[in-house]
């Protein structure tokens, strides 16, 4: 089995609430050094949010570039704002191939 790495962390492992700052952290080491994951875009920089409103079930930022990224908490689920703006850090960074790239290493995460 193949695991997917952020930074140095491993995607197969569940993060409870607790552990959110770390998943955060691994996700900004992905970002510096994403050709460890293979077939995913590279970028050089690490965006900077200028503004980050959270209006549940939405997570609005508006980055440095000018550029605007929203994603929604689906019905039914818990608001957390830190999982909202980790996903909105995925959504810039990865493109909105960020959805296909989870639900294929969610696949193949298993609970020990």
């Amino acid at each position: 089995m193949t695991d997917y790495w952020i930074g140095p962390l491993s995607i197969t492992k569940a993060y409870p609430r607790s552990d959110m700052d770390e998943l955060t952290r691994a996700m900004i080491g992905w970002a510096v050094d994403s050709r460890k994951i293979p077939n995913t875009p590279t970028k050089t920089y690490l965006p900077e949010p200028k503004t980050v409103i959270f209006h549940p079930p939405a997570t609005i930022v508006y980055w440095e570039d000018g550029e605007k990224t929203v994603v929604k908490c689906m019905e039914g689920y818990e608001f957390i704002p830190e999982v909202g703006l980790a996903m909105c850090f995925c959504k810039k960074v990865m493109g909105d191939g960020y959805k296909r790239w989870f639900k294929d290493a969610l696949k193949k995460g298993r609970w020990q």
